[in-house]
């Protein structure tokens, strides 16, 4: 559910229009979706017999998710062709999957320029508080003023924003690692407070090419 809200329009690159499942060596199971202007993904225990990866369109993957029992467990196989089976239960459906190769690669956070831990209702309330003041993308040029700017050049960490009228800028003091100065759009920030609210702390990491703000909810 939380990576199949990021995913792309109809219309768009198929691959986009898809869930990205990622079976990891450490018997995990990463679940993305992006539109490229905004990323989630989550990590997930399971069981995994073979690494592999492959892109499955967000639809029939979540209506499969969504009529099966959680105590039931799904079992996920997928051939040279991309073709998925999916298994759960009493209930089995096969899905056309798309190539992995061309999906969109995720920030690299391997060594990050900015890694810290603060509040995530806290966080949420910085975003908040200036969401309002964003530009409508369709009405603007400039990806600058349909996006939040964080920061912490002048000392405390700010949030700012700014459409051709108004401006509204909030700030707290929150021991941060580095200096940084990057904007995030505001589809992304508005999801990302859905699921701050509902954390207890948030780790903001920024990716070495300072491009991408990544924030990592964990609930206690």
């Amino acid at each position: 559910d939380i990576a199949s809200r990021a995913v792309g329009k109809r219309g768009e690159n198929p691959t986009l229009m898809g869930v990205l499942l990622k079976a990891l060596p450490d018997n995990g199971l990463r679940v993305t979706g992006t539109d490229i202007e905004r990323r989630a993904w989550r990590t997930v225990s399971a069981r995994v017999d073979e690494v592999g990866a492959v892109v499955l369109p967000h639809g029939p993957l979540r209506e499969f998710v969504s009529n099966v029992s959680p105590d039931d467990g799904i079992k996920i196989t997928v051939n040279d062709k991309h073709r998925a089976t999916l298994v759960s239960g009493s209930t089995k459906i096969q899905v056309s999957g798309l190539d992995p190769e061309p999906y969109p690669v995720g920030p690299d956070l391997h060594d990050p320029l900015v890694d810290f831990t603060m509040s995530a209702p806290e966080f949420a309330t910085l975003i908040r508080h200036t969401l309002h003041a964003t530009a409508d993308p369709g009405k603007t040029s400039s990806a600058v003023l349909a996006g939040v700017n964080f920061s912490n050049l002048d000392g405390p960490l700010l949030a700012r924003s700014a459409d051709s009228y108004r401006m509204a800028v909030d700030g707290l003091d929150v021991e941060t690692s580095g200096e940084f100065n990057v904007s995030a759009m505001a589809s992304g920030l508005v999801e990302c407070v859905k699921h701050l609210m509902s954390a207890t702390s948030a780790r903001i990491m920024i990716d070495a090419r300072q491009s991408v703000l990544v924030v990592d909810c964990e609930s206690g």
